[in-house]
């Protein structure tokens, strides 16, 4: 079964995460990240990954990622995600840096957020990318109910509940004409504005 652990700041966080896959093949990976704000509608964030155990092309890589937010206004947010920027390599060759750009709006009248992600690698045909077009709709101040779907038929469905501090969720993905299905379920704590975890 899958599991991990995110623990973040203000400016920088860790997570690990252990993953089975499909097919049983086990990782254990680790995640660093520092960011920080430039300005009001600037921020900027890098991150090294290391995937210490893995199958084949996974195991023992080293990833450098960077990233950048703009946030226009309080409804329109645009990020890119550049990962893999070492391009470490995968036998004699090096691999490819993968990008990814997504745009978010929130709609004006409704606590509604639309959103459209593309991701492909250096290299590879933009057209022939898969574009992900995702929904995020409180219902409630304690219920969020998300949404999304790719170009690709993969689908995902989910929920989250706000409790003060802490908060749970679920996700359930599925692909469309297919038996491929994974749950997630997740629970997180935000410590009281003011309090000594918080400044941390």
């Amino acid at each position: 079964k899958d599991w991990a652990f995110v623990m973040a700041g203000d400016k920088g966080g860790f997570a690990y995460r252990h993953i089975k896959d499909f097919l049983g093949k086990e990782y254990n990976e680790y995640i660093f990240g520092i960011g920080a704000t430039i300005n009001p509608t600037l921020s900027w964030g890098i991150s090294y990954q290391h995937i210490k155990d893995g199958p084949e092309l996974y195991h023992k890589r080293h990833l450098w990622n960077a990233s950048l937010l703009i946030q226009k206004n309080n409804a329109l947010h645009i990020s890119a995600l550049l990962s893999n920027l070492n391009r470490g390599r995968i036998g004699s060759e090096r691999s490819a840096i993968e990008h990814t750009y997504a745009v978010s709006y929130r709609l004006k009248r409704r606590p509604i957020t639309l959103s459209a992600q593309i991701n492909f690698a250096s290299g590879d045909d933009i057209a022939k990318a898969p574009i992900r077009y995702g929904l995020i709709a409180p219902i409630t101040p304690k219920i969020t109910l998300y949404a999304d779907s790719d170009s690709k038929g993969n689908y995902q469905l989910g929920f989250q509940l706000n409790l003060g501090d802490y908060f749970i969720g679920h996700r359930a993905r599925f692909k469309d004409r297919g038996n491929d299905t994974r749950s997630s379920f997740y629970i997180g704590y935000i410590p009281p504005l003011g309090s000594p975890t918080r400044r941390r």
